[in-house]
C-alpha cells in the first residue's frame, strides 16, 4: 500500500530529492566559503564577502524551504490516503474476516501502526534532507583528503556496523512488542466492554485485573525496556562514532608527516556541523524502523477491496424476486476464538410476503442461518438462487440490499437515513414513532436522533424503526422482542408484524415465543446446525 502510494508521487518525490541535493550543496558551499575566509582573514574585506555570504544564505533557506515544505505536503498525503484505505479495507471487508481478524488486531493496526506511519512520514522529510547533508558533507571530507577520509571512513564503516546491528535487533524487538501490543488491546476491550460485569463481581475483577490486565501492561513494559535500550545504546554509540572517527584520522594523518592545520581545521568544522545531521539520522532510522514494521503489518492484514463499495449494474434485476431457494446450503465458520460451527446443508425456500419464524434451541443455527441467506456470511456450499437467477458465493450488492437486519448485538447509529443513504423526512419518522410508541422519547432532527440515551429496549425499538425505514423487501429480526416488557412484546407481534407484512415485507423472525408462533406463515425449528421438524401444533417446514 505504502509502496503504491509513494510511486503515484514518485516525479514530485524526485524534486525534492534533487531539492534536498542542492540544499545539501549549498550548506557545503557556504562552509567552503566561510572556510577560505578564514584561511585568508587578514587579506579579506568583510564588505567584499558578506553580501555573497548572505546571498547563500537566502537560497539556502529557500531550497530547504521548498523541499521541506513539498516533503510535508507528500508525507502527510500519503497518511491520509492510508488511513483512508484502511478504512475503506475495513468497510469492505467480509463479516467473517473481521471476526477472525479480532478487534484487538484490528485497533492496533488503527491506532499504534498508524501513529507510527504518521510519525515515519513526519520525520521523512528532515531525516532525508540530514540524510544527503551527512552524505554531501562525507563527499566534501574525501574530497579534502582521501588519505585522511579512508582512516575516517573505515572507523566510522566499523563503528556504524555495530551500530546497524544493535538498531537491527532493537527492530526485532519491536516487532515483539507490536503483537503484544495486540493482546493488550484485547484486554482493554473486556476492560470496557465488560464494564458491568467487572463493577458487580468483585471476584471476576480482581481475577481479571491481576492475572489478565495487569500481567499484559508488565508484558509490554518488559518488552518496551528491551527495544527501547537497544535502540538509545544504538544512537548513544553512533554519536560518539563521529569524533572518535575524526580522533582516527587526524591521528592518521599527523603521524604521517604530512598535514596542514587547515585540514585538521576543515574536519574540525565539517564534522562537527555534520553530527547533528547524523544525530538526527540514526535517532530516524528507530522511526523508520517502526514506521516499516507497522507498515508490513498493515500490509498482512486481510481487507477487502474498494470493488465491495462499488454498486451492481443490476440492482434492479432482484428486486422483483419471487423466491430465494437454499439447494443443500453448508457453512463452516473455521476456528473463532477456538471453536467452530458448521450450518446445513440446508434446503429452504423463502417466499415472498410470508412471515416465517426460525425456532431452537441455543447454538442451534438460527443466527448462523439468518446471517448466510442476508450475505453477512458466505456459503460453504450449495447454491442460493433468487428466482432462478444463481447467486454467486460472495454474494453481491443487489442480493445483500433485498435485506435489512437487526441484530442481536445490533449496534444503534444516530443518523436516520432512507435505503438510499439519505436523511429521512421528520414527518415519516414520527409516523412511525408513534407506531411504536416512542413519539414522546425521541425525535428526528436534521437526519439524527435527537437523543440515544435511553434504556435497551427503547435503543432497540429505534434500531427496528431504522430496519424499517430501510425499506428492504426482506426484515431479519433476531430475537428482537427479548429485551421487550410482555405487553409491548405483544404490540410487536400482534400489531407491528402484521403492518409490515400489509407492505409487502417478508419477515425472518428469530424468536423463542411460543406463544406467537401460531402468528407466522411458517415455523423451522433448528438443532445443531440444520432445520428438523416442527412441532404438531405449528405448520411444517419445507
Amino acid at each position: 500500500m505504502l509502496k503504491t502510494l509513494l510511486y503515484q508521487r514518485r516525479w514530485i518525490l524526485l524534486f525534492c530529492v534533487l531539492l534536498c541535493a542542492l540544499t545539501a550543496i549549498t550548506n557545503l558551499s557556504l562552509l567552503d566559503f566561510l572556510n577560505d575566509q578564514v584561511t585568508k582573514a587578514s587579506n579579506s574585506d568583510p564588505a567584499a564577502w558578506l553580501p555573497k555570504y548572505f546571498l547563500g544564505i537566502g537560497a539556502l533557506f529557500a531550497t530547504s524551504m521548498l523541499a521541506s515544505g513539498l516533503l510535508v505536503g507528500i508525507s502527510s498525503g500519503a497518511l491520509a490516503d492510508i488511513r483512508i484505505q484502511l478504512l475503506k479495507g475495513v468497510l469492505s471487508t467480509h463479516f467473517p474476516e473481521l471476526e477472525r481478524t479480532g478487534k484487538g488486531a484490528l485497533l492496533g493496526v488503527m491506532t499504534d501502526d498508524i501513529d507510527n506511519l504518521a510519525n515515519g512520514l513526519s520525520d521523512a522529510p528532515q531525516f532525508f534532507m540530514n540524510l544527503i547533508t551527512s552524505i554531501a558533507c562525507f563527499s566534501y571530507l574525501a574530497w579534502l583528503s582521501p588519505y585522511a577520509f579512508a582512516w575516517f571512513f573505515g572507523t566510522v564503516v566499523l563503528g556504524g556496523g555495530l551500530t546497524m546491528f544493535i538498531l537491527h535487533q532493537g527492530n526485532i524487538r519491536y516487532a515483539a512488542y507490536r503483537k503484544l501490543k495486540d493482546q493488550y488491546y484485547v484486554h482493554m476491550n473486556a476492560l470496557f466492554d465488560g464494564a458491568k460485569e467487572l463493577a458487580t463481581n468483585i471476584p471476576r475483577r480482581r481475577h481479571f485485573a491481576q492475572r489478565e490486565l495487569f500481567p499484559s501492561v508488565m508484558a509490554l513494559k518488559k518488552s518496551q525496556i528491551v527495544w527501547d535500550m537497544y535502540w538509545h545504546f544504538g544512537q548513544a554509540w553512533s554519536s560518539v562514532l563521529l569524533f572518535l572517527a575524526l580522533g582516527v584520522a587526524i591521528a592518521a594523518v599527523q603521524n604521517s608527516g604530512h598535514y596542514g592545520l587547515g585540514l585538521i581545521t576543515s574536519y574540525f568544522v565539517i564534522i562537527t556541523f555534520v553530527a547533528g545531521s547524523v544525530d538526527f539520522v540514526i535517532s530516524g532510522v528507530s522511526t523508520m524502523a517502526k514506521a516499516l514494521v507497522s507498515a508490513r503489518v498493515v500490509s498482512r492484514m486481510k481487507l477487502g477491496e474498494d470493488r465491495y463499495f462499488d454498486t451492481d449494474q443490476d440492482c434492479d434485476g432482484l428486486q422483483d424476486w419471487k423466491q430465494i431457494h437454499f439447494d443443500r446450503v453448508t457453512y463452516d465458520s473455521g476456528l473463532v476464538d477456538g471453536q467452530s460451527f458448521a450450518l446445513g446443508p440446508i434446503s429452504l425456500t423463502l417466499r415472498r410476503g410470508e412471515v416465517l419464524f426460525l425456532v431452537g434451541g441455543n447454538g442451534s443455527g438460527k443466527s448462523t442461518y439468518a446471517k448466510v441467506l442476508n450475505g453477512l456470511y458466505q456459503r460453504s456450499g450449495g447454491a442460493i438462487r433468487v428466482d432462478s437467477r444463481e447467486i454467486p458465493i460472495d454474494t453481491s450488492v443487489a442480493y445483500r440490499s433485498l435485506f435489512s437486519t437487526v441484530y442481536s448485538d445490533y449496534f444503534l447509529f444516530q443518523s436516520v437515513l432512507d435505503r438510499s443513504g439519505h436523511p429521512v423526512g421528520e414527518a415519516e419518522t414520527h409516523e412511525k414513532l408513534a407506531l411504536l410508541r416512542m413519539e414522546d422519547k425521541v425525535s428526528a432532527h436534521d437526519g439524527a436522533w435527537t437523543t440515544t440515551a435511553l434504556s435497551q429496549g427503547q435503543r432497540k425499538r429505534l434500531a427496528l424503526l431504522q430496519c424499517w425505514l430501510d425499506d428492504a423487501s426482506v426484515y431479519v429480526l433476531d430475537e428482537w422482542a427479548a429485551d421487550q416488557d410482555p405487553g409491548y412484546r405483544a404490540h410487536f407481534y400482534e400489531v407491528l408484524l402484521p403492518i409490515m407484512k400489509s407492505q409487502g415485507k417478508t419477515l425472518v423472525i428469530i424468536s423463542h415465543d411460543e406463544r406467537y408462533f401460531h402468528l407466522a406463515d411458517r415455523v423451522c425449528k433448528f438443532d445443531s446446525g440444520n432445520i428438523v421438524r416442527s412441532d404438531e401444533s405449528v405448520k411444517a417446514c419445507a
